[in-house]
């Protein structure tokens, strides 16, 4: 809770992992991300797979963007798997305002794998990615990205790697570009760019 205050205790707590956690759903979702964004010592979360999304409804991840604004001490942030679906209602419009909030948040390390991102979704985290200075490891596993989406996730990569705000961890197995070759070289050109080097890849998978 606020200030890491619980119970008139001091909380100390620094990592939560509530991962498989099914009942948690849109309804948990929503009322545990309004409480992180007071929240001033956790630094490592992880909500992936609690159906955070069950039937395309979508005010929990409403509050994990409101969440991702107001929150800056998060560091690292595993959503994956939490049937986040941008062509599913409003999920395009409040996942632009996750990956806003992104840009101005202090998340290192942030995982959306498993979300059926496609074309769209994908473009808006490629230019969170872009604006960042902080987000050193991004996992896209299996989130169905597209061409388009490379694209801009290759020019994202180059735009940090020859900064001064590389990044360090890509995860991008099981993705539907990986069938067009012109995707590929985009993503192959953007990893060799004559820059800071990315340490850990992970590619392939799918088709």
């Amino acid at each position: 809770s606020e200030c890491g205050i619980a119970n008139g205790k001091t909380c100390s707590l620094t990592t939560l992992n509530l991962e498989g956690n099914q009942g948690i759903g849109p309804t948990g979702t929503a009322a545990f991300m309004s409480h992180i964004a007071t929240n001033t010592c956790l630094t490592d979360l992880n909500i992936g797979s609690c159906q955070a999304c069950q039937f395309g409804w979508s005010f929990g991840i409403k509050n994990l963007a409101m969440c991702l604004k107001e929150n800056k001490t998060l560091k690292s942030l595993n959503f994956s798997n939490n049937r986040i679906s941008i062509n599913q209602f409003d999920h395009y419009q409040i996942f632009a305002d996750i990956c806003d909030a992104l840009k101005q948040s202090n998340i290192q390390q942030i995982s959306f794998s498993h979300n059926n991102l496609h074309e769209r979704g994908g473009t808006l985290i490629a230019n969170a990615v872009a604006e960042s200075t902080t987000i050193t490891s991004l996992a896209l596993s299996d989130c169905n990205i597209e061409f388009n989406a490379a694209l801009a996730l290759s020019a994202s990569i180059v735009m940090r790697q020859t900064s001064n705000h590389p990044i360090d961890t890509l995860d991008l197995t099981r993705n539907s570009f990986f069938a067009n070759d012109n995707a590929l070289k985009a993503i192959s050109g953007a990893i060799f760019t004559k820059g800071q080097s990315i340490r850990k890849l992970l590619l392939g998978g799918g088709n």
